[in-house]
């Protein structure tokens, strides 16, 4: 299986800041943006294809939330992930976007698994 690292996943206080750390830091440049009335998401990418999603909400604490990991066939990765005693703290479904499941490490960290349409 090819498990790609895909995009972190940060709470921020401020989100135009952090759109401007990111460009004038790093040279990402703004894939998508989105507002309503719980706050902010915006998907940054950077110059080598991997990408930041920074999301300003008072629902969450500031901080980084999760790491996204890309799988090109998501039901023999989740097969494979349960076979290997992975914790899913959030069960495969299906999305707009495509299909996502969360698993933790042995740290606690959140990591989603996507399979995105294409």
């Amino acid at each position: 299986m090819d498990y790609r690292l895909k995009l972190s996943t940060i709470i921020v206080e401020d989100i135009e800041e952090s759109i401007a750390f990111y460009q004038n830091t790093f040279g990402f440049k703004m894939v998508e943006k989105f507002y309503n009335e719980d706050g902010g998401l915006v998907l940054m990418q950077s110059p080598g294809g991997a990408a930041v999603e920074l999301i300003d909400s008072k629902n969450f604490e500031t901080g980084f939330w999760s790491m996204g990991i890309e799988v090109d066939d998501f039901e023999t990765a989740i097969e494979e992930l349960r076979s290997k005693g992975c914790k899913f703290i959030f069960e495969p479904t299906s999305l707009p976007l495509g299909k996502l499941a969360m698993i933790e490490d042995p740290n606690g960290v959140r990591i989603a698994v996507l399979q995105l349409i294409k």
